[in-house]
């Protein structure tokens, strides 16, 4: 007797795949574990852009995504909070005067929408059941407050218009505030 299972396969979209890299590095499970969440996608394109994102953190973004990044920007402080008083002097913004505070850059937390996760049919059939935990997956990703499925991301941006410091993505459950202690800033 021969078992014949039929799995449906897709190509995954960029997000899919994002998604799935994110929660493989989260919980170090492997494409196989991950079918039971996410469905079955090819493989070979999840391995590829698993590999290809890793290969982008460690090498590309060295010192700004661990360690004490910021530190390379110190001596430049002075000249940033000057910038952004010279800025903030000027009659359209009430010509604010700040005399004890020095603000040398801005946090940023930022939403991106995503697709609903774990939404489809669990099989091709007609009036097939969702996924099993869908709606588990699904509010992982919600911001009740925004209505949105998405992942946020906080960023220090300085007067001369660099990212200084990067901590995400995470949940668009979380606040800022939440974010902002997570992130040890």
């Amino acid at each position: 007797m021969t078992l014949n299972i039929s799995i449906r396969r897709h190509k995954a979209s960029s997000e899919e795949a994002f998604i799935i890299t994110l929660t493989k590095l989260a919980t170090g499970s492997t494409n196989t574990s991950l079918v039971e969440i996410f469905g079955a996608t090819t493989d070979t394109f999840i391995s590829r852009v698993f590999i290809k994102t890793v290969e982008l953190l460690d090498n590309k973004a060295e010192g700004v995504l661990h360690g004490n990044c910021l530190q390379r920007w110190v001596h430049l402080f002075p000249d940033f909070a000057e910038a952004i008083r010279r800025k903030l002097n000027q009659p359209q913004y009430g010509e604010l005067l700040f005399e004890d505070v020095r603000i040398v850059g801005f946090l940023d937390c930022k939403i991106d929408e995503t697709c609903t996760p774990g939404t489809g049919p669990l099989n091709d059939e007609e009036l097939a059941e969702r996924r099993p935990g869908a709606e588990i997956i699904q509010r992982a990703l919600y911001s009740g407050y925004l209505k949105i499925h998405g992942l946020k991301v906080l960023t220090v941006v300085f007067p001369n218009g660099i990212i200084a410091y990067l901590y995400g993505p995470v949940s668009a459950r979380e606040n800022d505030i939440r974010l902002l202690n997570l992130s040890w800033l």
